[in-house]
């Protein structure tokens, strides 16, 4: 007979003991409990200024110096309510914002190197530093012509050699503030950097009609060794335009050496005028940007879109000069040398543009990539380095002190059969240049007659046409 076989009673209802999983998936359950608990999600801190003083204490008072230095060190700046709130390591980017109480304009003087303090820290961890969060404060609104922005925080850089300096390698951007007085320049990128500078006033007063800067300091600048660096100034969005004025130095000014590269962008904004855009604030220079060793600098100075073209007028000295080592640069859809109503004359004291690198591309034959270049005190634009590759078409060029375009006769010109075409039907002359070449012919008109040493054109009165040189000289018509 055989044994009675042994078997588990099974438990009634929902409690009863059902099969287990495989031993593995308990593991795999297991490390992914233990992944999920082990891996905390770091969130942006908000570090809020909420006092002018310039000070370093636990005081319950959170000071600009101090949220730089919370946002740098990821520590909070004291253990009293009010005090600065801790900042989240890179890359996770931290926002500092401005919460001061009354309204008004509040400025934050700098007790900086010199007036025997020190500086404010530079920014080695990436950031966002946003004026616009203060109540009270007011971005631009208008995609061209005027800015309307109202700014409220000012940092005074008087007792300063250098006001911000960006020397991180994530993305920072400084944006609603208004910078003046610093000893060096406003704001220094370094090597490494991703930075947008968006809505700010630089070199002028809250207002933004008055200067308020120190000596012959740019506004902004850099200088990369060995390096690279990215960089917007502006934007098409109308609370991106900043005002760049008033400056001693270069209101832009993009430099390298040794194998750099420099991507820039600079669009949309005001650079040499009030905030108007209808009166001269001027910086010395415009835009300059120049190499020293085998360097790699791409500006992109304007755009075909609406809201891209900057307003460059009222400087010094020259509007635009792109020095060495700027090949593959454009410039399209700017104005340079009128006021902001694209005919008032504001001309730059210099040169609107001088190109000394190529290739290069200035204005162009789509809509929006002409550029204005008008009552400037030198030449329109200056090509007279010899260097071949750079594009000049679809400009108004008029009004200048000098030529036109001067190409040192690099290029010869076209020579129109008559000064007058009654009827404006089309023109007739001769292109005397290198044989078995096609060139480009643009056609223009003045509401005058010019001289003929300042020889340009206002109004583009016809299509472009292509003609072909074999021998002598090749008829151009149109």
């Amino acid at each position: 007979m055989n044994a009675p076989t042994s078997r588990l009673r099974e438990e009634p209802g929902p409690c009863r003991q059902l099969p287990g999983p495989p031993a593995s998936q308990i593991v795999r359950a297991s490390l992914a409990i233990s992944l999920l608990v082990l891996t905390p999600v770091a969130f942006a801190s908000t570090i809020t200024v909420n006092s002018t003083a310039d000070t370093m204490a636990d005081d319950g008072a959170c000071t600009f110096r101090e949220a730089i230095t919370a946002a740098n060190t990821n520590t909070a700046s004291g253990a009293m309510m009010g005090e600065c709130a801790a900042g989240e390591a890179s890359p996770t980017v931290d926002t500092i914002a401005f919460n001061i109480s009354g309204g008004g304009v509040h400025t934050i003087h700098v007790v900086g190197g010199s007036e025997g303090g020190s500086d404010v820290p530079f920014l080695v961890d990436p950031v966002t530093i946003d004026g616009f969060t203060q109540p009270g404060s007011q971005p631009n609104t208008n995609v061209t012509g005027a800015l309307d922005a109202m700014p409220t925080i000012e940092l005074d850089g008087s007792g300063s050699f250098h006001c911000l300096v960006v020397f991180n390698g994530g993305t920072t951007t400084i944006r609603g503030l208004v910078i003046n007085g610093c000893h060096a320049e406003s704001i220094d990128l370094e090597s490494g950097s991703t930075t947008f500078i968006e809505g700010n006033f630089i070199g002028t007063d809250v207002t933004g009609n008055v200067a308020k800067t120190f000596g012959g300091a740019p506004g902004l600048v850099m200088f990369v060794q060995n390096g690279g660096l990215t960089f917007t100034a502006g934007g098409t969005m109308p609370d991106a335009r900043n005002l760049i004025s008033g400056n001693g130095g270069d209101a832009i000014r993009v430099a390298a050496n040794l194998n750099s590269s420099i991507s820039a962008t600079i669009q949309g904004n005001l650079i040499g005028t009030d905030r108007t855009g209808t009166a001269a604030l001027s910086n010395f220079k415009g835009v300059t940007s120049g190499g020293a060793g085998s360097d790699n600098l791409i500006l992109t100075i304007g755009g075909s879109t609406t809201g891209a073209g900057n307003v460059i007028s009222g400087n010094i000295d020259a509007g635009i000069e792109l020095g060495h080592f700027s090949a593959n640069s454009v410039v399209q859809g700017n104005l340079i040398g009128t006021a902001v109503d694209r005919t008032s004359a504001l001309g730059n004291g210099g040169a609107g543009i001088t190109a000394d690198y190529g290739p290069l591309t200035i204005g162009g034959t789509m809509p929006g990539e002409a550029n204005v270049v008008a009552y400037n005190g030198g030449t329109g634009v200056d090509a007279t380095s010899l260097l071949t590759g750079i594009f000049i078409g679809g400009n108004s060029i008029f009004s200048n002190g000098g030529l036109g375009i001067d190409t040192a006769a690099a290029q010869s010109v076209p020579v129109l059969a008559a000064g007058v075409f009654p009827g404006g039907t089309g023109v007739a002359g001769t292109l005397d240049s290198t044989p078995s070449a096609t060139f480009r012919v643009e056609v223009f008109a003045n509401d005058a007659c010019d001289r003929p040493a300042t020889a340009r054109g206002r109004c583009s009165s016809a299509p472009t046409t292509r003609s072909r040189r074999t021998a002598a000289d090749t008829p151009a018509s149109r």
